[in-house]
C-alpha cells in the first residue's frame, strides 16, 4: 500500500483553509502547526502503517482503521491530556470522517472488514 499523499495534503489544505477567528494566543495558528507540520501527519503514518502490517501479515499484525479509532477512543477517554489523546482521537475521527480510511486497494471499499 502506498501513503496517499493527495490525502495527506488534502487534510493539510483543509486545515488551511478552515475559517478560524484571530486570536491573541495564536491558539489556531498553533493548531493548525501541530496538525500540518508534525503530529497530525505522524499520526495519519501510523494509522496507514497498521492498516499495512495488517494487510501484510494476514491479519495476524497491526489491524484496520475501525479497530485503531475504537481502541483510541477508549484510550482518550481515560487520559485524555496523554499524549495529546484529545487531538489525536478528533483528527483521526474528521479523517474517517471525511474518508480517509474507506479506500483501499484500487478503490475498493473495505472499511469495516475484519
Amino acid at each position: 500500500m502506498r501513503y496517499p499523499q493527495t490525502a495527506i495534503s488534502e487534510v493539510a489544505n483543509f486545515i488551511n483553509g478552515f475559517p478560524f477567528k484571530p486570536s491573541i494566543y495564536g491558539i489556531e495558528e498553533r493548531y493548525k502547526g501541530k496538525l500540518i507540520d508534525g503530529d497530525g501527519k505522524a499520526w495519519l503514518i501510523e494509522v496507514l502503517d497498521k492498516w499495512k502490517w495488517q494487510d501484510e501479515s494476514s491479519g495476524v499484525k497491526g489491524c484496520c482503521p475501525n479497530d485503531y479509532l475504537q481502541k483510541l477512543k477508549r484510550h482518550t477517554e481515560k487520559s485524555p491530556f496523554t499524549g495529546s489523546n484529545f487531538l489525536k482521537n478528533a483528527f483521526l475521527d474528521g479523517c474517517d470522517r471525511a474518508g480517509l480510511f474507506s479506500i483501499k486497494n484500487d478503490g475498493l471499499e473495505i472499511k469495516n472488514q475484519k
